[in-house]
């Protein structure tokens, strides 16, 4: 947040400043605007496929990686502050409730993979364009989770975001389903 006060930043810049958490972090910061219900079909396409690389490469236990197209775009100063500012008030109403459990698990290369496969399908879902309510939301609620847990090492809050994954993914067959009905 302090270098957003007195600059603007290029999505790569940030991935550089996250250092080698650079998967979650970058994804918890972009999918904060998206946690809520009404959608924004505008922009989660660019922001679901940049989330998709980063838990690609999470999976391939490789450092981010970002086309120069994505990466060289430039996150407006006051859209920066004021996703910094949603983030810092999430992350405290989650302090309490979260903190490292079950740690040894995060040491197996499985769990990271596996967590990386989800980030990347889930951010392609997210990238999809409806105007549907909780088309975003139920999306970007996983990939917080997962990405919250992820950084705190917290198995209970990731598998939080496994279950919310399958109602995501209830709801999405629901969507395919129901005009067949």
């Amino acid at each position: 947040r302090l270098r957003a006060d007195h600059e603007t930043l290029t999505i790569r810049q940030l991935v550089d400043i996250f250092g080698p958490k650079g998967h979650v972090l970058l994804t918890m910061f972009l999918v904060a605007p998206f946690l809520q219900p009404v959608p924004l079909p505008g922009i989660s396409t660019a922001v679901g496929i940049t989330i998709a690389f980063a838990g690609f490469f999470m999976m391939c236990e490789r450092p981010v990686w970002l086309p120069k197209r994505i990466a060289k775009k430039v996150v407006e100063k006051h859209l920066l502050l004021r996703v910094c500012s949603v983030l810092e008030s999430l992350l405290k109403r989650f302090d309490k409730l979260v903190r490292p459990r079950i740690r040894l698990i995060f040491r197996k290369p499985g769990l990271n993979r596996f967590n990386g496969f989800l980030l990347c399908l889930h951010g392609i879902v997210l990238s999809l364009p409806l105007p549907i309510p909780f088309s975003n939301f139920l999306p970007a609620a996983v990939l917080f989770l997962i990405a919250l847990g992820t950084l705190e090492e917290d198995f209970y809050v990731v598998l939080t975001g496994y279950a919310v994954a399958v109602v995501n993914a209830a709801f999405f067959v629901a969507l395919i389903v129901v005009p067949y009905l």
